[in-house]
């Protein structure tokens, strides 16, 4: 079943300006949900609709399509519905794209993790249901206001106060993930339809980024779990096993980012031979690797020819070579894996599916890893990834 996630992001926004592209943990708001949509099992497709040009560039520059909406469906007022279904005849008309299954992620749940789009995606795989929502267990008791002048409860009798576990289980839709049988979306015109099924998240998910206060909770959050998980490649297998093309950084990442230079002028780098039985590995699996570099010595060309790998050196716009060279190839971006070292890497690191930077990378661009090796730049990064994707196709 084709698969299709839409995430609305409009320019305006009252509690935070510019709310979709704020930076949280280096990356915006936006960036955070394409990334998590692309690391799924099931989504086929992204698209992000927006009213705002600079949201939509951001878009781009993360890998997903983007369809432009009307200012009048771009309101604060407007149900996201609306946006939706734009998105869907739009893509329909004019890329011929017809999912099954219509999901809609919220970029203000950046603490969404790409387990969490799956499961829901399956309930309705399942057969079981027309739509289904990510939620969380709930426990607390919920009062209402009557009349400005007392409160009431809504979910307990408040004349009597109840053991919560004789309430009965109860969830609190956290306002990340909802999934929709297409035809089901376009008939009713609404995210719950039909038979309704519910994905339940933990709490410590539970965060929609409102106010300022959200975003600096989300920061806290977010460095800490990208801490954990650059510590470990095992949490990226599903992913890594799923690899079909290698890019890297020559500068930093095959070599150790020195340059030799000789009395008559000629340069000469350090680099690794790990890396060259590092390709050679990958051969084997099928996954090909390919050198970008914006440096224009002949070294770059002539190391690529001796290790057996293409090379394109000498790009000014990294990130247009590597989305040619993904559309050459015909591979999805979320099959690419990506080593870089520093800034001019920093649009390649965000647009492929696996961001890998090597333990000596600048931190500007450590913060956008998916993983860091343990390795530093010319001492064998490329045979560390090699083993990993290896043991991740095995298992």
């Amino acid at each position: 079943m084709k698969v299709l996630a839409i995430i609305p992001a409009r320019g305006g926004s009252k509690g935070i300006p510019q709310k979709n592209l704020i930076s949280l943990a280096g990356k915006p708001l936006l960036g955070w949900s394409i990334e998590t949509a692309k690391k799924t099992q099931l989504v086929d497709y992204i698209t992000v609709s927006t009213d705002d040009e600079q949201i939509a560039v951001c878009a781009r520059n993360f890998g997903a399509n983007v369809v432009m909406r009307p200012s009048d469906l771009a309101g604060d007022q407007i149900a996201s519905e609306l946006a939706l279904l734009h998105a869907l005849n739009e893509l329909d008309v004019k890329d011929n794209i017809r999912p099954e299954i219509t999901v809609f992620l919220q970029c203000t749940s950046p603490l969404t993790i790409p387990e969490d789009i799956d499961g829901t995606i399956e309930l309705i795989r399942s057969g079981q249901y027309d739509s289904a929502f990510s939620a969380s267990p709930f426990h607390g008791f919920i009062w209402r206001e009557e009349n400005h002048s007392s409160v009431i409860g809504i979910n307990h009798d408040h004349s009597k106060r109840e053991m919560r576990q004789n309430i009965g289980k109860q969830f609190l839709e956290n306002g990340a993930v909802y999934a929709i049988k297409t035809n089901a979306l376009l008939s009713s015109g609404y995210r719950f339809t039909g038979r309704v099924g519910l994905y339940e998240t933990p709490s410590e998910r539970n965060l929609e980024i409102d106010e300022q206060e959200d975003l600096e909770l989300a920061e806290l959050i977010m460095s800490s779990r990208l801490y954990n998980e650059r510590q470990s490649g095992e949490k990226l297998f599903p992913q890594w096993s799923k690899t079909k093309l290698v890019v890297t950084d020559f500068d930093g990442v095959l070599t150790n980012n020195t340059v030799f230079i000789s009395e008559t002028g000629e340069e000469l780098v350090q680099c690794n031979r790990g890396d060259g039985w590092g390709v050679k590995v990958l051969e084997k699996e099928k996954v090909d690797v390919v050198c970008i570099s914006t440096e224009t010595n002949l070294v770059v060309k002539k190391r690529c020819e001796k290790m057996g790998i293409e090379c394109h050196f000498g790009q000014s716009d990294k990130l247009a070579c590597l989305k040619k060279l993904l559309a050459t190839k015909k591979v999805d971006s979320k099959n690419c894996l990506y080593i870089g070292n520093d800034t001019n890497d920093e649009k390649c690191l965000n647009f492929a599916g696996i961001a890998v930077v090597p333990d000596d990378a600048v931190p500007e661009v450590k913060i956008q890893a998916d993983f860091q090796t343990k390795a530093g730049g010319g001492k064998g990064v490329i045979r560390e990834i090699a083993s990993l994707i290896v043991k991740a196709k095995n298992e």
